[in-house]
């Protein structure tokens, strides 16, 4: 019960989020050059992982993060999940300290 309160309560700002991804779609199909000024790669993800971690909020109780201590700040690292499911790379960069490129 507690997870469909979070949602309800989550959903307005996860439309909200909808609709600035597709404005900023929309502005990268237009004006390439105008997008990476606006949106350079570093403002974009930070703005997918502060969405990343209002959804693990919502399933706060249902995730669990094991050895984040361990992660480096810079340089090359492994992050290895045992995927329970599909939503597993949000809570990962959600929770992650660093940026992280999902495969």
């Amino acid at each position: 019960m507690r997870v469909f309160r979070a949602l309800f309560y989550f959903l307005p700002r996860f439309m909200y989020a909808g609709f600035r991804f597709r404005r900023m779609h929309r502005l990268k199909r237009k004006n390439p050059t105008k997008f990476e000024r606006k949106w350079h790669v570093k403002k974009r993800y930070e703005y997918v992982a502060k969405y990343c971690r209002m959804t693990r909020y919502a399933f706060k109780g249902k995730n669990i993060v094991y050895g984040l201590e361990n992660v480096p700040k810079t340089g090359p690292a492994v992050i290895v999940a045992n995927h329970q499911s599909n939503i597993d790379p949000l809570f990962m960069i959600g929770a992650s300290p660093r940026t992280l490129n999902i495969i």
